[in-house]
């Protein structure tokens, strides 16, 4: 557990999916129960959407009874830009996935979470989206590793703050500059806060900037 400044209040929780397949499963045919569920389940044509669904709701329910929340008491819905987001209020929430790692984001305020496989990055790719300091920083990097790792963090840092905003990726990325905790989008101030997770994976949080330089309070890894 990583405490952090009085008022930061992001939670991070992170589940290896591969611990609790039976689990899933289980959870599965329960969602297909509900007739809501059922509807939009089944019209997911991608394997692996909804395979990716039903796991980011699994992780969800957990790190929703850690914080002591009922989710079967909670209604999802979405807001004008497709980002859900529970009808009570009482946390917002956001997920991602990558491989068999599950990060789930709650939080006060309206947030951003992303997680990605630490992997190789064509330099072309980082041309056309990375800033041009993101760009000098991972010039300056010696090692492939470290280069990767780096590359990593920028991206899974402007894929959380698009997600904390309700924006897609059709925006100019490179116009985001990530390379520093403080960042400017449309005007309007975010903070964003990236670690490592089994030395694979970056995950990265955002949420918009008020009095406080930390985003994220705990990381936390949920039991099967």
């Amino acid at each position: 557990m990583r405490k952090t400044s009085e008022g930061v209040d992001m939670r991070i929780y992170l589940l290896d999916t591969m611990k609790t397949s039976d689990k899933i499963i289980s959870f599965f045919k329960n969602l297909l129960s509900n007739e809501d569920e059922y509807k939009y389940i089944t019209s997911i044509k991608s394997p692996k959407r909804m395979c990716d669904y039903v796991m980011g709701r699994y992780a969800l329910k957990k790190a929703c009874e850690y914080e002591g929340i009922s989710i079967d008491d909670e209604k999802i819905i979405k807001d004008e830009k497709g980002k859900p987001y529970f009808k009570s209020k009482k946390k917002h929430f956001n997920i991602s996935h990558s491989n068999n790692i599950c990060a789930v984001a709650l939080s006060e305020e309206p947030i951003g979470v992303d997680v990605q496989n630490v992997r190789d990055f064509d330099e072309r790719f980082v041309e056309k989206h990375f800033s041009e300091n993101e760009k000098k920083i991972i010039k300056n990097t010696k090692s492939k590793y470290f280069k990767n790792m780096r590359c990593t963090e920028f991206w899974t840092c402007k894929e959380s703050l698009l997600k904390c905003v309700g924006v897609g990726l059709s925006v100019d990325l490179s116009k985001i500059d990530v390379s520093k905790v403080n960042c400017l989008f449309q005007n309007v101030q975010y903070l964003v806060e990236a670690f490592v997770v089994n030395e694979q994976y970056i995950c990265s949080g955002c949420e918009r900037k008020k009095d406080k330089d930390k985003i994220i309070e705990d990381v936390i890894e949920l039991e099967a």
